[in-house]
């Protein structure tokens, strides 16, 4: 058994074990001395003696306090909660995380994590479930990356898209077509319009709503009299209620004051107490399965 220093900067210990010549690295002479190097030698030699692996004697032990994975994942969530305005979005990545990605590498420690594990989970989805396994890519990088960062390395993400996994699979939009939702031809508008004024029902109005304020329909649906002035003829939508974080002033054209007026007529509401609860607050209440007729006052 000796030790020799194989050039300026790698030193290798040679030793013969159960009859067989093995070389075990040391790493680098500028992370450890030769007088160290030598002292690891002589530990290497006990441990043959004493019938355990050699290589143990250099080899990192996993820190105990070090977070695994999940671990991680979790800490990146409850990070990123606050910033999420729905919290659909946490469980989304909850969901996702532990159906595909923490039986495969929930419990690796984040550097351990090799680019045959991320395959091992996205490739058996990614031709049949290729959103799914898009998203999943994108937290386990995001993962990776927050683990990266506490422990100030610098090491690949084996999850990366760029430079790594686009290597590996094809593009998302080679093997997955998004399907939008269907959408009426612009020029089909003043029709619909025409036929949803022939309707008395809540739904109706709401599409009507929806469409003259060129709102999305979850503005629509959750909008509150307390949003509206009727005098001014102005919807204003807190910033919590919008995509963007901003406040949005929409005006109000006559044909929308006037179905603002027929949700404020009470008549109608006598037919449904379900909806005559919610509507003294919302004058766009979601449930189209709790509508009544709504006579035009």
């Amino acid at each position: 058994m000796k030790t020799s220093r194989l050039s300026d900067s790698q030193i290798m210990q040679i030793l013969k074990q159960a009859g067989k010549v093995r070389e075990i690295g040391m790493g680098a002479t500028h992370t450890r001395t030769l007088a160290a190097a030598r002292d690891k030698a002589e530990q290497m030699r006990r441990s043959v003696s004493d019938g355990t692996d050699p290589a143990d004697v250099i080899r990192v032990k996993p820190d105990a306090m070090a977070m695994t994975f999940k671990g991680c994942a979790l800490a990146l969530i409850e990070a990123k909660r606050p910033g999420w305005r729905n919290a659909k979005h946490a469980k989304q990545w909850e969901t996702t995380l532990e159906q595909f990605a923490y039986p495969v590498i929930g419990d690796k420690l984040p550097a351990d994590v090799s680019l045959a594990d991320v395959k091992a989970i996205l490739l058996p989805m990614w031709a049949t479930k290729t959103e799914t396994a898009s998203r999943v890519r994108q937290r386990i990088e995001a993962v990776l990356d927050y683990a990266a960062v506490h422990d100030d390395s610098d090491r690949r993400n084996p999850a990366r898209w760029k430079g790594v996994m686009d290597k590996v699979l094809p593009a998302p939009t080679k093997v997955y077509k998004r399907i939008h939702h269907p959408a009426a031809p612009f020029t089909e508008v003043p029709r619909i319009m025409s036929a949803l004024r022939n309707k008395t029902f809540l739904s109706a109005y709401n599409l009507r709503f929806t469409i003259l304020t060129a709102a999305r329909s979850g503005e629509t649906r959750g909008a509150m009299w307390g949003e509206i002035d009727l005098d001014a003829k102005v919807w204003t939508i807190p910033a919590s209620r919008m995509k963007a974080g901003k406040e949005h002033r929409v005006p109000l054209c006559a044909e929308v004051v006037e179905i603002l007026i027929t949700m404020q007529h009470g008549a109608w509401l006598a037919q449904n107490w379900y909806c005559r609860i919610r509507v003294a607050c919302c004058p766009m209440y979601q449930s189209t399965r709790h509508y009544a007729p709504l006579p035009m006052a």
